[in-house]
C-alpha cells in the first residue's frame, strides 16, 4: 500500500543528501553485486537486487558518522 512519507516515523532519523562520493561508491557496490550474482550457484529470483540497496549501503560506507544500517528485509 502506498502512503505519504509524512506517516513514517522519521523523527528519530536524519535524512542525508546523496552526493557524488556516495554515487561512486554505489557504482562499486552495484558492480560487485551484479558480478557475484552471475556466479552464485543459487538463483536470486526470490529477491531482486534493487539499485537503492547499493545506494544506501554506499552512503553508509562513505559516511564515517553512520554506524548502523537498519532494514525491514
Amino acid at each position: 500500500m502506498r502512503d505519504s512519507i509524512a506517516h513514517l516515523p522519521l523523527r528519530y532519523f536524519r535524512v542525508l543528501p546523496f552526493n557524488v562520493d556516495h554515487a561512486q561508491r554505489a557504482g562499486e557496490f552495484a558492480r560487485a553485486v551484479f558480478e557475484a550474482r552471475k556466479i552464485l550457484p543459487v538463483q536470486l529470483d526470490q529477491r531482486a537486487v534493487i539499485a537503492n540497496d547499493t545506494k544506501m549501503f554506499a552512503q553508509a560506507d562513505a559516511m564515517p558518522a553512520i554506524t548502523h544500517y537498519l532494514t525491514a528485509d
